[in-house]
């Protein structure tokens, strides 16, 4: 028999980001590693990171921010976009509309070459993009911030969806795992700061790296089962 789970916004949240995190964690890194490596192995080379660029079109020396609202492109993505742009001009953004074909035809029709803005609609190769980035821009839908992690790229958060996007967001951020921007000029001014900054980067990776890799399963499904009895 069913039991109908009665939990408060945060709780939903949490519940959602650990659901999530047991189908994410391993599929991420097997599909990240590359050929003939182990997917527990140690981190891909610069060589391999390179090619997997070039691989997806990725212009060369470019800091790369993949911009993603899940799979039906939720959220005022265009604003998200043009904060991102605005960042410096060594910024290319790759945006990924999934299934939200007006949403891709309306950002593919902005003047930037694709060295600086790549549209994207659905793709099947969203571990590889990840692995591209350089910084990860996602509305704390879910899966696309906890891939973020799973592959160590630094996770800011932007425009969260109403409901279990928000408690994410929320829970997100107090823990160190992602920068909250309120508004497209914090936006702009995280993505910039990360360029910037590479140690900073290299925190917020590795912060996401430990959180993604150091919890199992097990751990994972407990937490779950608190939730529910709570």
């Amino acid at each position: 028999m069913r039991t109908a789970l009665r939990l408060g916004p945060r709780r939903v949240g949490t519940a959602v980001l650990l659901a999530t995190l047991l189908v994410t964690r391993a599929e991420t890194r097997a599909d990240t590693a590359p050929a003939g490596q182990d997917a527990g192995a140690a981190a891909p080379s610069a060589a391999d990171e390179a090619a997997r660029r070039e691989r997806l079109g990725v212009a060369s020396g470019r800091f790369v921010v993949v911009v993603c609202a899940g799979s039906l492109g939720l959220g005022r993505m265009d604003r998200g976009v043009a904060a991102v742009l605005t960042a410096g001009p060594q910024v290319q953004a790759v945006v990924v509309c999934g299934r939200n074909e007006a949403l891709r035809a309306e950002l593919a029709g902005r003047p930037e070459p694709p060295e600086q803005l790549l549209v994207l609609g659905w793709t099947d190769d969203m571990p590889g993009w990840m692995a591209a980035a350089d910084v990860v821009v996602g509305n704390a839908g879910g899966a696309t911030g906890l891939e973020a992690m799973a592959c160590g790229r630094p996770l800011v958060l932007f425009d969260p969806i109403a409901g279990h996007g928000r408690a994410n967001a929320e829970l997100m951020a107090a823990a160190g795992l992602a920068k909250l921007a309120s508004s497209p000029a914090e936006l702009t001014a995280a993505i910039r700061g990360l360029a910037d900054d590479h140690a900073a980067r290299g925190q917020r990776a590795a912060a996401a790296v430990a959180a993604a890799g150091g919890r199992s399963r097990e751990d994972d499904l407990a937490d779950l089962v608190g939730l529910a009895g709570r």
